[in-house]
């Protein structure tokens, strides 16, 4: 994650060394906003998912692994488990826990710009897997982009959270 925290730290300092509001520099800003946004999603990949209890059970049920799954074998595990049963119509969904947004703007409030900065904004990186009818019930208390406490809006939303016990070699 260090090579991360370092892409994050150049970006950003772009973005802070722009002071005039051109459209040209509000459109490049955008697009700075637009890269972090992106590093800090691909480096979700390399974090452990956690799972909502209802993802874990529904996992379970269909003899998938829901704490090793990559969201990239997604679409073929919801194949499997439609085929299995026709009637579940749920999805898997990867939810952040903390929105990317709301890191994104604590990285760019963050004065200091440094390094440890953007490893502190890599680090409150947490996926995890929850079922559609989870994420609606996020999105619908008003939880969807805006969660600056996620503790209390998966309480909310009734989302008891089972953490990834492969946490240090899910990868492998």
């Amino acid at each position: 994650m260090n090579e991360f925290a370092l892409i994050l730290k150049e970006i950003a300092s772009h973005y802070l060394a722009i002071k005039e509001k051109t459209e040209f520099n509000r459109t490049k800003n955008k697009m700075l906003v637009h890269l972090m946004d992106r590093c800090l999603r691909v480096a979700s990949h390399m974090v452990a998912p956690d799972a909502s209890e209802l993802a874990f059970e529904r996992a379970k049920k269909n003899n998938v692994d829901i704490f090793k799954l990559r969201e990239k074998d997604r679409n073929k595990v919801e194949l499997k488990i439609k085929k299995n049963d026709p009637k579940d119509n749920e999805k898997f969904i990867l939810e952040h826990y903390m929105p990317v947004n709301i890191i994104i703007k604590e990285m760019i409030n963050d004065s200091k710009n440094n390094k440890s900065c953007f490893e502190n904004a890599l680090n409150k990186i947490k996926v995890i897997w929850i079922l559609k009818s989870e994420d609606e019930r996020l999105n619908s208390n008003g939880h969807r982009t805006n969660r600056p406490d996620p503790k209390e809006a998966y309480r909310l939303a009734n989302i008891k959270i089972k953490l990834n016990p492969n946490q240090d070699n899910w990868l492998l």
